[in-house]
């Protein structure tokens, strides 16, 4: 009898317990809250009115075993199906609807040109050594302008760290910049150095084939619940509201895991896809390594009486001056921007002394003066929850500390697969779910 146990039931852990069922005569998922599914969840308020956990939708992975695993079961007639990811961007004060990048545009005419002379100019500059901080990283990418001007500041609004601070290979980056008109833009994509740096004046130019989706009703966190319901009926047990206390090895094997409440269950492998720092405690293997420096995130959920002004489905605020970082707009998701309920969720990014419920008054009136909700409009209900532990701060230590204590436990459990964010990278959902197919597939062949 093989048993496979699986740590986390996010939607690695619920992607890895999918796959192991097949190879595994058990499969036993281990998720520490009450319910699976991390932040792709989602709650209601006294309304009966559902929020999610942040900015998520579902998205084709581009590897068709994959998206048939896992939304093969789900109907057009209750799934909103779009491929055009429609999201603005507030940035020096000005609301951009067409487009998720910032517009160096509004930092002035003669930085403009002086970015773009830098862009043309980045090719003749040759760098024999990698970047070593993410700073030098998107100045060769950007040049100094852009890099100071605009992707820095997206930087420390949401980490809250100097860009010279962190690791080159920082996953939440700005990628491209507007820096000119629709067909100013199109003719300058056209060269090779500016191809790459230069964003699309509008996200209806060049949209992928990647299908998206979200439900016409209700929140995210419904399909986690139908998932799981395909799980069990699979056969893999999932035990909610439990963690693995300890983790028994022998000879570089796992071979029993034991829960908190005392259940001992024998492990013919592992799959972790939580923070390896935790594996590493539980099996009592020494390590050295701090927790990541991370901010916390206050989601307000909230309801208003009108329909919103903005067309999108999120809306990124890189200003510093404002508190707000992204807006989730569930009736543009849901296909349904002229019906009720008009509810959002709005991510704030604080630290450990926030009062995130105080800043309820200001969370509004910014919304109202972004134009995304409408000045007249009424707050009907609103609920404040917090994420404890928000985006990491990607420095050369946390990165490092990752690296190390994955390939130490890797090298000492030889029958565990540390999977998704276990590691870092991947970050992104698509590069999680890729990385948990990726890893297993390779894992059944050893």
């Amino acid at each position: 009898m093989t048993t496979a146990i699986v740590a986390g039931g996010g939607i690695a852990g619920l992607l890895s317990a999918k796959l192991l069922a097949r190879q595994y005569d058990q499969v036993l998922l281990v998720e520490r809250d009450a319910n699976c599914g991390g932040l792709l969840g989602s709650i209601s308020n006294d309304d009966g009115i559902a929020f999610d956990h942040g900015a998520h939708i579902l998205s084709d992975t581009g590897l068709a075993e994959i998206d048939s695993l896992l939304y093969g079961d789900l109907s057009e007639e209750k799934w909103h199906t779009f491929r055009m990811l429609r999201a603005g961007n507030w940035f020096v004060g000005a609301m951009n609807r067409n487009s998720p990048f910032p517009d160096a545009r509004r930092v002035g005419e003669n930085a403009l040109r002086k970015a773009l002379a830098e862009i043309a100019a980045a090719p003749i500059a040759r760098h024999e050594t990698a970047p070593t901080t993410l700073a030098e990283s998107l100045e060769r990418r950007f040049g100094t302008t852009l890099a100071s001007l605009v992707a820095g500041p997206t930087i420390r609004k949401q980490l809250g760290v100097a860009p010279g601070q962190l690791h080159p290979l920082t996953p939440f980056v700005i990628r491209r910049i507007i820096c000119a008109d629709a067909e100013e833009t199109r003719r300058l994509k056209q060269d090779s150095r500016f191809s790459e740096p230069l964003a699309f004046a509008s996200y209806e130019e060049g949209v992928g084939s990647t299908r998206h989706r979200y439900p016409r009703t209700g929140g995210i966190g419904q399909w986690v619940d139908g998932f799981v319901q395909g799980l069990r009926r699979d056969g893999v047990e999932i035990a909610c509201g439990r963690t693995i206390a300890a983790v028994t090895h022998d000879g570089g094997k796992i071979t029993s895991i034991s829960l908190d409440d005392g259940r001992t269950v024998s492990c013919s492998m592992l799959t972790w896809t939580l923070p390896p720092a935790l594996l590493l405690r539980a099996a009592n293997i020494p390590f050295e390594g701090r927790p990541p420096l991370s901010r916390p995130i206050g989601l307000f959920h909230l309801v208003f009486d009108e329909p919103f002004q903005d067309p999108n489905y999120h809306v990124t605020c890189y200003d510093e001056s404002l508190r707000i970082f992204r807006v989730t707009l569930y009736p543009n998701l849901r296909g349904q921007p002229l019906q009720a309920p008009y509810n959002c969720t709005i991510e704030v990014i604080g630290d450990t002394h926030t009062d995130f419920q105080a800043l309820l008054p200001q969370v509004v009136q910014e919304l109202k003066l972004m134009g995304i909700v409408p000045s007249p409009a009424t707050l009907l209900s609103s609920m404040v929850s917090v994420v404890p532990i928000g985006f990491p701060a990607t420095t050369h230590a946390f990165m490092d500390s990752m690296g190390n204590q994955t390939e130490l436990a890797e090298n000492h459990l030889r029958n565990a697969l540390l999977v998704g964010r276990a590691r870092c990278p991947p970050f992104f959902t698509t590069d999680v779910l890729t990385d948990v197919f990726q890893s297993i597939k390779a894992f059944s062949r050893v």
